[in-house]
């Protein structure tokens, strides 16, 4: 936790390369691909730096970050059993990455999109919150334990925290947003649509204010 803090602190007092004045200007974006929100960062030598699991995609210039239930996010095809465990018992979680090129419409074009324009101290929160996410152990990286949902661009990593009807990876999703500065109470948050409408009523009410 230490590191992370460090490194949101980097990124505001400027030690850093502006990473987050650049992630303000493109915004980050959340991705509904019906039973999960994922959320969108644009990737430059500086979240590189800050995040080592990038490395794992020297070409790409997005990453789409998901967190979830270790069996069921795994799974290729979750039986019903697998998705009432995934539901009813606490279980270990996992941190989903996938590095992409080009336009986020283009990759998702199937999804429903919505951008979410960042101050920089707001994308550092958000950040501080996926960063604190990865379970490294000892280590400065986390390990991929297996490929993702994307085949050859894309792999599951350990995560902190555990997986329940109570902190979906939907909710997971809100904390990151809550800690962006977005007025949002996560704990309300299970579904991909609330976590879409909760972000879309933040935004309307901020530009209402404008």
């Amino acid at each position: 936790m230490h590191r992370v803090i460090l490194i949101v602190l980097a990124v505001l007092t400027g030690l850093v390369s502006p990473l987050s004045a650049r992630a303000a200007e493109r915004g980050v974006v959340l991705v509904n691909i019906g039973w999960h929100v994922g959320i969108v960062l644009p990737i430059d030598e500086t979240l590189r730096r800050a995040m080592p699991e990038l490395a794992a995609f020297p070409d790409a210039d997005h990453v789409e970050i998901g967190w979830g239930d270790r069996d069921f996010y795994q799974a290729e095809s979750p039986g019903p059993l697998t998705t009432l465990l995934a539901a009813l018992v606490p279980t270990d979680a996992v941190i989903h990455l996938h590095g992409f090129s080009g336009p986020v419409k283009d990759r998702f074009s199937a999804s429903e999109l919505l951008e979410v324009p960042l101050s920089d101290q707001e994308f550092a929160g958000l950040f501080g919150h996926i960063h604190a996410s990865f379970d490294r152990g000892d280590g400065v990286e986390s390990k991929p334990l297996g490929p993702g949902l994307y085949e050859g661009s894309s792999w599951f990593y350990k995560a902190n925290g555990e997986f329940s009807l109570a902190r979906t990876c939907n909710t997971w999703i809100a904390e990151a947003l809550t800690a962006a500065g977005l007025d949002i109470e996560p704990s309300g948050i299970i579904t991909a649509s609330g976590v879409m409408d909760a972000a879309r009523t933040v935004l309307e009410k901020r530009a209402g204010a404008q």
